[in-house]
């Protein structure tokens, strides 16, 4: 068993991830509960949309079209499933972040021009708008924080 270790055994992979951990590692950590959280979002919202009485329930709003909905629900699992996939692994995707907050923010400025439009209420927007401000404002932070060290 010594000799094992000595010669780079199980050993070694424990060295590089407490040398990961002091050299950057836990602070990639610190996207991982704000990316989790936002793929935890798109795949509720997924789920919420394949159900009518859900969608009204939760967003105030009748579905009128269901193949959109239908439409809506997949493109909103098919991103969470992304999303989980990126926080599983911040040490690997942490150069996503940017691209998370894009998405965000583009979900975000829909749902303004949404609302100034009048095709949708401030009941149907105001809980998504939070949501979507709240975690663009916590991944770019955390991404900062990890940036700089």
């Amino acid at each position: 068993m010594t000799g094992n270790l000595a010669s780079g055994g199980h050993a070694r992979g424990t060295d590089r991830t407490a040398v990961a951990q002091t050299t950057g590692g836990l602070c990639l950590q610190e996207l991982k509960l704000p990316l989790q959280l936002a793929a935890t979002y798109a795949l509720l919202a997924g789920l919420t949309l394949l159900s009518r009485t859900l969608v009204k329930l939760v967003f105030g709003y009748t579905v009128v079209d269901r193949g959109m909905m239908l439409v809506l629900a997949g493109a909103f699992l098919g991103l969470g499933v992304i999303l989980w996939a990126i926080a599983r692994a911040p040490e690997k995707y942490a150069g996503l972040a940017p691209a998370v907050v894009g998405s965000l923010a583009i979900s975000l400025a829909s749902l303004l021009v949404a609302w100034a439009s009048e095709l949708l209420t401030i009941r149907n927007v105001l809980a998504p708008v939070i949501i979507d401000a709240a975690l663009i404002a916590w991944i770019w932070s955390a991404r900062l924080r990890t940036s700089h060290r």
